[in-house]
């Protein structure tokens, strides 16, 4: 059984989960620094903290994906150099 991977495709995926990764961040936006809610402040902090620190550990998921993914690309194409050298030397030129 082999396996064939196209490292371009790997960097296409990481480019798809940066590129998430900034739209999520975006989410954060819209969210206000302080919050005047009266009896309800506290509660509404705590709300948007907790959506705040959701949305955060969101775009670090992603982030850490899209370098994984880069990692891997980089890897298999690495591999795929030195196997390509290890043919060169094993097989070398018979004159053709």
């Amino acid at each position: 059984m082999s396996l064939g991977v196209d490292p371009s495709e790997l960097l296409r995926a990481a480019a798809r989960y940066e590129d998430s990764a900034r739209v999520v961040a975006t989410a954060l936006d819209p969210l206000p620094e302080t919050v005047r809610g009266g009896a309800a402040t506290g509660t509404l902090a705590g709300i948007l903290g907790r959506a705040a620190a959701d949305v955060a550990g969101l775009v670090q998921t992603l982030g850490i994906t899209a370098g994984m993914l880069n990692s891997c690309a980089e890897a298999y194409r690495d591999s795929d150099a030195g196997t390509a050298a290890r043919i060169v030397t094993a097989w070398p030129d018979r004159g053709e």
